[in-house]
C-alpha cells in the first residue's frame, strides 16, 4: 500500500489566527487487495478557503489514487503471470520425469516378456500340440477322412508291395474294411495277401504304421506331430536370429 504524508495548507480563521492543517494518511489496515482512501474531514473543508486549492488538492488525491491502483494491478498481474509460468514449468518437469519412468518400466517389461517367451516358447508349442492330440482322440466325425489321407500319403513311400502290414487304430480299421474304395492300393493286392491291415490299439486314430520288407514307414500321429514341432521350432529359431 502507499503512504501519503504531510498534505498541508494554511487557513486563517476568525480573529486573524493562522491555523496549520495537516493530514497524515497511514498504511491501511484493510487487506492488500483493497485500497481505502482517507476522506477529508468536515473541519478541513473551510468555506473561506480558495476554490483553486481545493480543486488542486482533489486532483492530486485522484492522481495518487489512480497511480496506486495502476501499480497494485500491475504488481498483481506480474505476480500471477510469474506464478502461472513457474507452475507450468514445474508441471512440465514432473511430466517429463513421469514419462521417462514410464518408458523405462515399459522397456523392462518388454525385456521380461521376451525372456519369458524365450524360456517357455518350446513348451507352449508342445502344449498346443498335446491339446491337438487330445482333440484327435475324441470321437471326431472327420477322423475317417484323416486316416484315408494319412494312409494315402504314407503309401507313396512304399517302394515294393511284396508284403506290407498296415497297423491301424481299431476304429480306423473297421472304417477302411467297410470302404475298400478308399484304399490307396488295389483291392486285389489284399486278396493276394500282399497287403494286410491289422487293428492295433497302440496306434492313435488318424495315423498308421506300415511294415515292409525294405523298411518301416511311421505315419503315426505322434511322429507327425514331432516332425511338426521340429519344423516350427526351427522356423522360430531362424526368425529370432
Amino acid at each position: 500500500m502507499f503512504l501519503f504524508k504531510n498534505l498541508s495548507w494554511s487557513n486563517v480563521k476568525d480573529g486573524g489566527e493562522k491555523k496549520e492543517f495537516s493530514r497524515d494518511c497511514r498504511q491501511s489496515p484493510f487487506p492488500p487487495n483493497s485500497v481505502v482512501w482517507p476522506r477529508i474531514t468536515p473541519s478541513i473543508r473551510n468555506p473561506f478557503r480558495p476554490a483553486y486549492w481545493e480543486k488542486l488538492e482533489n486532483e492530486l488525491i485522484q492522481q495518487a489514487k489512480e497511480k496506486a491502483l495502476f501499480i497494485e494491478k500491475e504488481a498483481y498481474e506480474k505476480g500471477f503471470a510469474q506464478g502461472e509460468k513457474n507452475g507450468w514449468e514445474m508441471a512440465q518437469k514432473k511430466l517429463a520425469v513421469l514419462g521417462d519412468n514410464f518408458q523405462k518400466l515399459f522397456h523392462e517389461l518388454e525385456q521380461k516378456l521376451d525372456e519369458l517367451y524365450s524360456q517357455h516358447e518350446r513348451a507352449l508349442i508342445k502344449l498346443a500340440i498335446e491339446m491337438t492330440k487330445k482333440i484327435l482322440h475324441q470321437n471326431n466325425p472327420y477322423l475317417e477322412d484323416t486316416i484315408v489321407k494319412t494312409l494315402s500319403a504314407a503309401w507313396q513311400y512304399v517302394k515294393e508291395n511284396k508284403k506290407i502290414i498296415i497297423h491301424l487304430h481299431p476304429k480306423d480299421y473297421e472304417y477302411l474294411m467297410a470302404n475298400s474304395h478308399q484304399w490307396p492300393f488295389p483291392s486285389a493286392d489284399k486278396e493276394l495277401g500282399k497287403v494286410e491291415m491289422v487293428p492295433d490299439s497302440s496306434v492313435t486314430r488318424g495315423g498308421c504304421y506300415l511294415q515292409t520288407t525294405v523298411g518301416d514307414i511311421d505315419a503315426t500321429i505322434e511322429t507327425q506331430f514331432d516332425q511338426l514341432v521340429s519344423i516350427i521350432w526351427q522356423k522360430v529359431t531362424n526368425e529370432r536370429g
